[in-house]
């Protein structure tokens, strides 16, 4: 996993610019569900999504996990914690993917009190693996600045990582150089 620590800024960036534009080029793949007299369109996920995700996920893994050991002995991190918490959007992600929607679609198909139960579950994965990836985030953001001043940091000391991992895209410019130099 330190392959993506290793990578320059405009590297990593590329990978993930690439793999996401070429997602929206080559357009979703889609399954058309026919239900009695009713048709439903349902998106899947493409290759190059599971792709992307693996190289954000495994970005993220990388900063949380190899750079931890670099942290003071004095400072204790949840380890464990920050793993689930990666883990969790990834399977919930699976799980609507593979079951949650056809069954959504099948049940506003069939009968409303049903349905009305999919969707809060639905958005309850949705909402918890939002929650998740900000803990991640968060996670990772005080790794890196607790590495700079090897010491126990605050938030207020690492808001300005936590911002620049937020602005994904905008942030690997800023924040992998300095992730470059922490390896070497």
């Amino acid at each position: 996993m330190t392959f993506f620590l290793k990578l320059k800024h405009w590297q990593l960036f590329g990978l993930l610019f690439c793999t996401f534009c070429a997602f929206q080029i080559s357009g979703a793949s889609t399954t058309v569900i026919s239900l009695k007299d009713r048709t439903f369109t349902i998106t899947e996920i493409s290759p190059l999504v599971i792709l992307f995700i693996s190289c954000v996920i495994g970005w993220y893994y990388s900063i949380g996990i190899i750079l931890n050991k670099k942290i003071p002995a004095s400072v204790k991190m949840q380890v464990t914690k920050f793993k689930w918490f990666l883990l969790l959007p990834v399977i919930s992600t699976i799980f609507y993917y593979s079951f949650l929607r056809f069954e959504l679609f099948n049940s506003i198909y069939n009968g409303i009190s049903s349905s009305l139960i999919l969707v809060t579950i639905s958005i309850l994965l949705l909402f918890f693996s939002i929650f998740c990836l900000f803990y991640c985030i968060y996670f990772n953001s005080k790794t890196i600045k607790t590495i700079e001043l090897q010491r126990y940091v605050n938030f207020s000391d690492f808001v300005n990582e936590f911002v620049l991992l937020f602005l994904f895209p905008i942030g690997i410019w800023i924040i992998q150089p300095r992730i470059n130099k922490m390896i070497k």
